[in-house]
């Protein structure tokens, strides 16, 4: 066979020119077919071959076919440039500086065009993608000078591990994940007025997998991960396996880690080739989808993809090749990407810009299309405004969809969001607005805390967002800022610090006459007066903030403040007051079906009822109560009922579950870093210890309930606590009745001072069984005549009772 070069004749089945290496078949230009040397058109394509003469390339802008220079120049992505998947293969002469000086330059020039030309085919035979690495291809230069270009570091591997290949060799690299590797070859020195090029390709990786198709049991993380796919299973389990996650033992594989199971790289090369053959329009919408989400809707694609009227056709291809499906048909055409990771390989082949750029073109398209409903879409806007130029569209949003997550009760949801609102309003140049969302968002935050870190980290932010508002004279802002303040502190049980600065925000709220801020200031005010023992002044600020919150149509704080006034009225004793304020915050808390209000009004009202000693009602309410707190991962609510249901089980005498039940609130307050009530519920502790015989136990808990109680200034767990001290320093020694008169004298003092009316009976009645133990009988008699008295005028029927008893007993001593 003549070569078309040289003129020299070749011997029958070689495919190259002995003397100058020329290829013997050469491919059509237009469609690659191989075609035979003098042929003047293409056996396959029809092509006209007239102008393919000896020098088939004469310039560099040549070496690529026709058809792939249209599909680069016509491209969108191309000219925007794109992410892709590409082989990059560096090819050096060998010293071929050396060689120059050597040879004529048109001989040198003959070699080198030569090599350009072997690369350029066997690229252009696969358009340049053979699965290798990831880089950004794309126009680099304006009009005047342009190139189409490839820029990551995938080229820069390539050029390093050609700088390290041995003449003559093919050196392959490949990194750990398999998503990069570049091959080198070299040419050796021509030989008689020849050149060898060494026709072999390197690959990703080396050796053989074995991968697992048995012994594996379907393990829930690889199945989510891999979403059914067969390929999937096997890549993911494989890359499991060489992470050492998973480990074969005796035939069988095992789990050795909890480490996240992650798509492997050779998952998502596979599916950036698949993306990268589609046909321009395809590609840009399935791009394009992904941006918007996993789930996508045909309207609104169609609005941002300025190729409506095709866009169902690309769908059904997109839906032929098994990439999307459909979701749903009502209200709207609704599609899903097959598979999770489909959908983020399309949206990562975009440039960061463009992608921003489709974020912020869909947040206007959602808000153009769902108008009348935004407070709907608020999380799917934030979303996408976040991740576009639209930062401030973005806060305001993911407050709202915060908000709308508050009221459905989904805290711990509100929090992500209003985090995310704060997160992006610290990272805004510095300014009245950036400052404002930063007090909103934290203010609003401090309302979903549940935890130990929420309050620590809300405590914080709340003196940054006072310091904000001070800043900026914003009073309105900063009355908020200090109730919230002290809000946070009468949670953690710091009560003289939570009523300074409840009475700054309302100071701040009268001055602006502004009910809608002076509501909850006079409902934390109400709340620590309560705490403090201090129920009459308590009663009548809960009575005003229920008012208040009912005008401002507030009914979830109306509840709760209606509840507090409840408490307020049983232990002054009036319980007709109680039970009515009790009831008119369940039939509200039943009403909104606010599970977190519910919870609450339920146990207001069981403690009324153990306060009154009803404990059968106080139990179903306290337990009821406590369900639906866990169930809504209501934390501190947990904790409060959980400790009120063992106060129930004390007043039954049921002292095994009490202690049970107030170990598990009081190591619940530790892990929350809370001294809220925890005085009174270790004082109800060393009564339960009390009942079981563990005296010591007993003595050691109620004086660290006291201690705790005088610390926090909390008058009734004072009392409760001096109490338990009593009868512990009684049955420690029977003889010690100075020391137990002492205490159980306290407790009185302290009752009859704070208007502790329910709870004064009760420590009459410990004190009358002091007195008959020491013999002193007429004063026994007075103590329990009295408490029967006391007990009779309230209605507490189930203490009556037993008071009634004790009297007619020591009526019948002589």
């Amino acid at each position: 066979m003549k070569c078309p070069r040289c003129q020299a004749q070749n011997r029958e089945g070689v495919r190259f020119c002995e003397d100058c290496g020329t290829p013997l078949a050469l491919p059509c230009p237009n469609c690659g077919a191989e075609i035979a040397p003098g042929k003047k058109f293409c056996g396959a394509c029809g092509a006209a071959l007239a102008a393919q003469a000896a020098d088939r390339f004469p310039s560099p802008r040549a070496y690529t076919p026709k058809h792939l220079a249209e599909r680069i120049l016509t491209s969108r992505s191309a000219l925007e440039g794109e992410r892709k998947q590409v082989t990059v293969l560096f090819c050096d002469i060998v010293d071929s500086s050396r060689l120059a000086e050597r040879l004529d330059p048109e001989a040198m020039h003959e070699v080198m065009d030569r090599a350009l030309r072997l690369m350029a085919e066997a690229v252009h035979r696969y358009e340049g993608t053979i699965n290798s690495g990831l880089v950004v291809v794309g126009r680099i230069g304006d009009d005047l000078r342009m190139d189409y270009t490839a820029v990551g570091d995938t080229t820069h591997l390539a050029a390093r591990v050609q700088a390290l290949a041995d003449p003559g060799t093919i050196l392959n690299s490949s990194d750990a994940g398999g998503s990069s590797s570049s091959c080198t070859t070299a040419w050796r020195e021509p030989k008689r007025g020849g050149a060898r090029w060494w026709e072999s390709w390197g690959s990703r990786g080396s050796g053989s997998r074995r991968t697992p198709r048995s012994g594996l049991r379907a393990r829930s993380p690889v199945r989510e991960k891999a979403e059914g796919n067969p390929l999937f299973v096997e890549e993911v389990t494989t890359s499991l396996l060489e992470r050492g996650i998973l480990v074969r033992t005796n035939g069988r594989i095992r789990w050795t880690g909890d480490a996240a199971v992650e798509v492997p790289a050779s998952i998502q090369d596979i599916i950036r080739v698949r993306i990268d053959r589609l046909e321009e329009p395809v590609k840009r919408t399935v791009q394009t989808a992904a941006v918007i989400g996993r789930e996508f809707g045909l309207r609104l694609l169609e609005r941002i993809s300025g190729i409506a009227v095709e866009v169902e056709r690309y769908l059904d291809t997109l839906k032929h090749l098994e990439l999307i499906h459909e979701k749903r048909f009502f209200p709207e055409l609704e599609y899903i990407f097959k598979h999770a990771v489909t959908q983020d390989v399309a949206s990562q082949s975009l440039l960061s810009q463009r992608r921003k750029e489709l974020h912020g073109a869909i947040g206007q398209a959602i808000e153009d299309l769902y108008a009348d409903r935004l407070e709907e879409q608020a999380a799917i806007l934030a979303y996408h405004y976040a991740r576009s130029e639209h930062q401030e569209k973005a806060i305001e949003y993911a407050l709202l969809a915060g908000d709308r997550a508050t009221r459905l009760n989904a805290n711990a949801e509100a929090r992500t969001y209003y985090d995310q609102a704060l997160s992006m309003a610290q990272t805004l140049a510095a300014g009245p607005e950036a400052e404002r969302w930063q007090i909103d968002a934290t203010v609003k935050l401090a309302g979903v805390a549940l935890t130990r870190e929420h309050w620590n980290q809300d405590l914080a932010n709340r003196d940054r967002a006072r310091a904000l508002a001070e800043q900026l004279a914003d009073q309105p802002r900063l009355s908020r800022a200090l109730y919230w303040l002290g809000r946070v502190h009468y949670t953690t049980g710091k009560l003289d610090t939570s009523i300074d600065y409840a009475q700054d925000a309302l100071g701040l709220a009268e001055e602006l006459r502004d009910e809608t801020l002076l509501a909850p200031p006079v409902n934390l005010l109400g709340r620590v007066h309560f705490l403090l023992g201090e129920n009459e002044r308590a009663a009548e600020l809960l009575a005003r903030s229920a008012e208040q919150m009912s005008s401002l149509g507030n009914r979830i704080e109306e509840a709760t403040a209606a509840g507090m006034l409840s408490l307020c009225e049983a232990q002054l004793g009036r319980f007709p007051q109680a039970v009515e304020a009790a009831e008119h915050s369940m039939r509200i808390a039943e009403e909104i079906q606010h599970l977190p209000t519910l919870a609450a009004c339920l146990g207001y009202r069981a403690q009324v009822q153990t306060h009154r000693g009803n404990w059968r009602p106080a139990l179903a309410d306290f337990r009821r109560g406590l369900e639906l707190a866990e169930k809504g991962g209501d934390v501190f609510r947990t904790y409060l009922l959980r400790g009120n249901l063992g106060w129930a089980y004390v007043v039954a005498g049921d002292y095994a579950r009490a202690e049970a039940e107030l170990t598990r609130a009081l190591e619940i307050a530790e892990r929350l870093g809370t001294r809220f009530v925890v005085g009174l519920y270790l004082s109800l502790l060393a009564e339960a210890r009390l009942g079981m015989g563990q005296v010591r136990d007993a003595l050691h808990l109620s004086r660290e309930a006291l201690r705790l109680a005088i610390e926090i200034n909390q008058r009734w767990a004072q009392s409760r606590a001096y109490l338990a001290l009593a009868q512990a320093l009684l049955r420690n020694d029977p003889q010690d009745y100075r020391s137990a008169e002492e205490a159980v004298q306290q407790a009185i003092a302290i009752q009859q001072d704070f208007g502790l009316k329910c709870e004064l009976p009760r420590s009459l009645l410990v004190h009358a069984s002091m007195l008959r133990a020491k013999g002193e009988v007429e004063k026994a008699k007075e103590k329990t005549a009295r408490a029967v008295g006391m007990l009779h005028e309230m209605g507490m029927a189930w203490d009556l009772e037993r008071a009634e008893q004790a009297l007619r007993e020591l009526e019948n001593t002589a």
